[in-house]
């Protein structure tokens, strides 16, 4: 074994006032390590006298303590006050090493390198190649993790760990040690993820491979061969045992693993290579002699190779076996003598077996009766059945000889004798099948009294319990002979409704029949004589519903001389326009329009008297003055759909047009727009048709209209889209106002109240060039144009646009007086501000003085004015011009701009003093 590293966390941890400390001890067969885990700033000094070393710290212990080592290199260890003092014997080497985190004390025996390897049992021959340091704190740290791990059931945890090792240390002693504990890790996560034991299999073969010479290589073998046998990789196994094999050196190892090598190439199959492990087997080891040979024997029969089969049996005398052999091995061999057909030996050796006391003794009986059954020994053969039976009735052998007992017996007994006869199957655990034998036993006995519906229902049961037992052909043959005769019998003595309900019982059971095209005429004409009868009777409901329940429930095979496809429609026809006439004659239109329709849902079979009837019925409907004006429509709608060159066209079509724009006005005046939205809808269809569109253009500009005042301007648009362009203001009016830019009217057609709403409605386009150029376009009056202008130049977001507008519209208020709108002033600010923010403070200076002069406000806006008044002459070093305005400021009612004209005279006056 490898060397174990051990950490102890000792209890008895220091107790310092401000400060934790730990202590842990690392031992080992060659050397101790004891850590004192502190800060390094509570160490005030280290000091050795003679074989003790003893720490001080700056404070001290709550707790002293005291505790003698059972240790070859350690004697003692104690603390007490401020110090901390361990005694190490007097023949060990020992050192103090101060660290980042603590101190260690490492005491050890003075060792040669070939000794310390082969203290790690690493083979000195390879080691001396090369100077290899054994010892790493860190990588026995991770061991001793791995061997944590493992006890926590943390196996992918313990396979990582490993892995680290293997990747990041070259040392060949960490190296074999992490590769087998890998194994070990995998192998433990084998029976939750079986792909881990093909990982394990190939870490072992690594390790053998990799470390030849390893004191665990043997073991490595083994393990690798067990993980590919529980990984599935059985050939591969094989060849791991045969490995194990060649290189065991003790002769039991050899032995079992013979066996083993035998027993997977057999579960293989592969019995030729089973054979060659058996008779290497016979030829190494002198154990087990008898029972191999019985098992070669089996395996050559397997093979075909008689001759060796009986080589092997004839070294295993009959006449001695009952001195030589168990009875167990005796049961064996008769087995394989039946399997080769040698039944007067196997007989012999059954019988024999039957009267032993042993758990193979009903089994014995039972081959010994199969054996008679082969033979055709009835009275020998139910004579064993008989005995296995009686000597044994608790057990599956003896319930299987009363089974077969009662197989051969079925006709002596009712099938309710037979169910208490065969109880006791029925009280154990069926794992052998007997259950379904004892049931067919009570079916074959209701078949021999012919009971029918008893042995209909136990068929039933029987192959709802067993559906794959392969039995079942021959009771669903047993079942439909049964039913069909029993239909039969029905149909001959006038009883055509049970007989009827056997016939599709038959059929729906047995559709693949031989029987199955004169069952379904039988079917056929039970049916067709009811449905015939309530025809007769005036029935007409009574007789479509048997037509369509014969035709979509039970539709006709394939039949070529059935009269299903002819004469079961020709009724249903005649029935259903018999019913609709019937209808119509007694005034229900409704009812006969409903009848007749869903007849003409069939038009490839439609007379001429049909359609005749139908529009018939339609006008007679239309003209009983009772319908809503809705259904009136709806019915118009239809017949013109339907009948485009009726008889009552010229009377209909009025109708229709009536029944349309009545509401649709009405809802339009009434401000009810969803319902217009929807009546449009409603007749799209005939509209779209109707030879005369100026009524489709008026009904889809009242819908455009209905949506902008819902507010769904894309739907509006849309439908806007779809009318006949027509030179008219309100096309227009309702193209501008959509933002529709292919608009030829002349927008000074409009009155002012009408360009004012087209352009409010235009600016919820959201396109603010389209309305500014809107607004250019008009000249009727120019002050509505140029107010409705400046309105909209504040929404535009484009500054420079919106300058553009602006300066446009101060031009023209300049130069015209006439078009001088109300508010006109503002512009007057506005043009003012912007010249101001782009820092000509010259050009800002006119409009400005024209907004003080022309505006009736004395509030924040004429401030406003004053003030970049004043700073525009400031910046143009004006300084005592600005300064008045600021004053004019002040002198005002209070106004958001007076505490900044009173900085600028402040910040003045303050400059002056300077």
């Amino acid at each position: 074994m490898l060397r174990v590293t051990i950490f102890v966390i000792l209890l008895f941890c220091l107790s310092v006032q401000a400060f934790a400390q730990e202590l842990l001890i690392r031992k080992d067969s060659f050397s101790t390590e004891v850590f004192l885990k502190i800060p390094p700033e509570q160490i005030a000094d280290i000091q050795q006298a003679g074989s003790a070393v003893t720490v001080t710290f700056n404070r001290q212990m709550r707790t002293p303590f005291s505790q003698a080592m059972n240790d070859p290199f350690v004697i003692s260890i104690q603390g007490q006050g401020n110090s901390f003092t361990i005694t190490f014997q007097n023949a060990a080497d020992f050192a103090a090493v101060r660290t980042t985190d603590g101190v260690r004390f490492i005491a050890t025996r003075p060792m040669e390198l070939d000794s310390v390897l082969l203290s790690y049992n690493l083979e000195a021959p390879i080691l001396r190649k090369q100077n290899y340091a054994t010892d790493d704190p860190a990588l026995d740290a991770q061991l001793r993790e791995f061997d944590t791990m493992m006890q926590n059931r943390q196996f992918y945890m313990a396979v990582n760990a490993m892995n680290n090792i293997l990747a990041t240390t070259d040392n060949l002693y960490y190296q074999q040690e992490a590769l087998y504990r890998l194994g070990t890790a995998q192998m433990a996560l084998g029976p939750t993820d079986i792909v881990s034991y093909l990982d394990a299999a190939s870490t072992y073969d690594s390790f053998v491979e990799r470390y030849p010479d390893n004191n665990k290589v043997a073991q490595a073998r083994q393990l690798a061969a067990e993980a590919k046998e529980l990984g599935g990789t059985m050939f591969e196994a094989a060849n791991s045992y045969r490995a194990v094999y060649d290189n065991a050196t003790d002769a039991e190892t050899k032995r079992v693993t013979l066996l083993k090598i035998a027993e997977i190439y057999n579960g293989l199959e592969q019995f030729d290579n089973t054979i060659a492990a058996y008779e290497e087997y016979l030829d190494n080891f002198k154990a087990d002699q008898n029972r191999i040979r019985a098992l070669l024997g089996s395996l050559y029969i397997n093979r075909t190779r008689e001759d060796d089969a009986y080589r092997m049996f004839s070294q295993v005398p009959i006449d001695t076996l009952k001195e030589t052999l168990s009875n167990a091995e005796i049961f064996a061999l008769a087995k394989i003598f039946q399997s080769v057909n040698d039944l007067d030996k196997a007989t012999t050796l059954f019988d024999y077996i039957g009267t032993q006391s042993i758990e193979e003794a009903p089994e014995a009986l039972w081959h010994l009766a199969d054996i008679y059954k082969t033979r055709e020994q009835t009275e020998n053969h139910l004579r064993t059945l008989k005995r296995l039976m009686d000597n044994f009735p608790d057990t599956t052998y003896g319930l299987d000889a009363l089974i077969a007992h009662a197989e051969l017996t079925y006709a002596d007994q009712s099938a309710t004798d037979w169910r208490a006869i065969l109880d006791p199957v029925y009280q154990i655990e069926d794992t052998e099948g007997l259950v379904p034998r004892a049931e067919i036993i009570q079916i074959k006995a209701l078949q021999a009294v012919n009971d029918v519906f008893p042995l209909v229902s136990k068929i039933d049961e029987y192959i709802a319990t067993y559906p794959e037992e392969g039995i079942n052909n021959i009771l669903l043959k047993m079942k439909e002979d049964a039913l069909y005769n029993k239909a039969m019998e029905y149909l001959q003595g006038d009883n055509d409704n049970d007989a009827l309900t056997l016939f599709r019982q038959v059929v729906a059971q047995f559709p693949e029949s031989p029987r199955i095209v004169e069952i379904t005429q039988h079917i056929d004409d039970i049916l067709y004589n009811g449905a015939l009868a309530l025809f007769n009777n005036k029935d007409y409901a009574g007789t479509q519903a048997a037509v369509d329940s014969r035709m979509q429930n039970e539709p006709p095979h394939a039949n070529p001389v059935s009269l299903v496809a002819v004469r079961w429609p020709k009724l249903k026809d005649e029935a259903k326009y018999q019913h609709a006439k019937a209808l119509y004659d007694a005034a229900n239109y409704e009812g006969a329009i409903a009848a007749i329709e869903d007849n003409m849902q069939n038009p490839e079979r439609l007379e001429e008297r049909w359609p005749e009837l139908w529009e018939d019925a339609k006008f007679a409907y239309m003209n009983t003055g009772n319908l809503p004006e809705w259904k009136l429509r709806y019915k118009a709608q239809e017949y013109l759909a339907y009948l485009p060159n009726g008889r009552y066209v010229n009377e209909v079509m009025p109708m229709l047009v009536q029944n349309f724009q009545i509401p649709f006005n009405t809802a339009f005046s009434a401000g009810d727009y969803a319902s217009v939205v929807r009546l449009f809808d409603e007749n799209i269809g005939w509209l779209e048709r109707w030879p005369d569109q100026t009524l489709a253009n008026r009904a889809k500009i009242m819908v455009t209209k209905a949506l902008m005042q819902m507010g769904l301007r894309d739907q509006a648009v849309a439908m806007y889209t779809k009318i006949t362009p027509t030179m008219t203001s309100e096309y227009a009016e309702l193209g501008y106002t959509l933002c529709q830019k292919n608009v030829l009217y002349d927008i000074n057609k409009l009155t002012v109240e009408q360009f004012t709403a087209v352009v409010s409605e235009a600016e919820r386009c959201g396109d603010a060039a389209y309305t500014v150029s809107l607004v250019d376009k008009y000249t009727v009056d120019s002050q509505a144009a140029l107010s409705t202008k400046y309105r909209l130049a504040k929404n535009i977001s484009d500054d420079r646009r919106r300058e553009q507008v602006l300066a446009d519209i101060y031009s023209q208020i300049n130069s015209d007086s006439s078009k001088q709108f109300e508010g006109y002033e503002e512009v007057y600010l506005d043009m003012g501000l912007l010249a101001y923010k782009k820092n000509d403070f010259a050009g800002s200076l006119m409009p400005l003085q024209k907004y003080v002069d022309t505006s009736s406000d004395s509030g924040d806006k004429k401030a406003e004015a004053l003030y970049y008044l004043g700073k525009s002459l400031m910046s143009m070093n004006e300084r005592d011009r600005g300064l008045a305005y600021f004053r004019q400021i002040v002198a005002m009612p209070d106004t958001i701009y007076k505490n900044m004209a009173n900085n600028e005279l402040e910040d003045d006056a303050w400059r002056r003093g300077q």
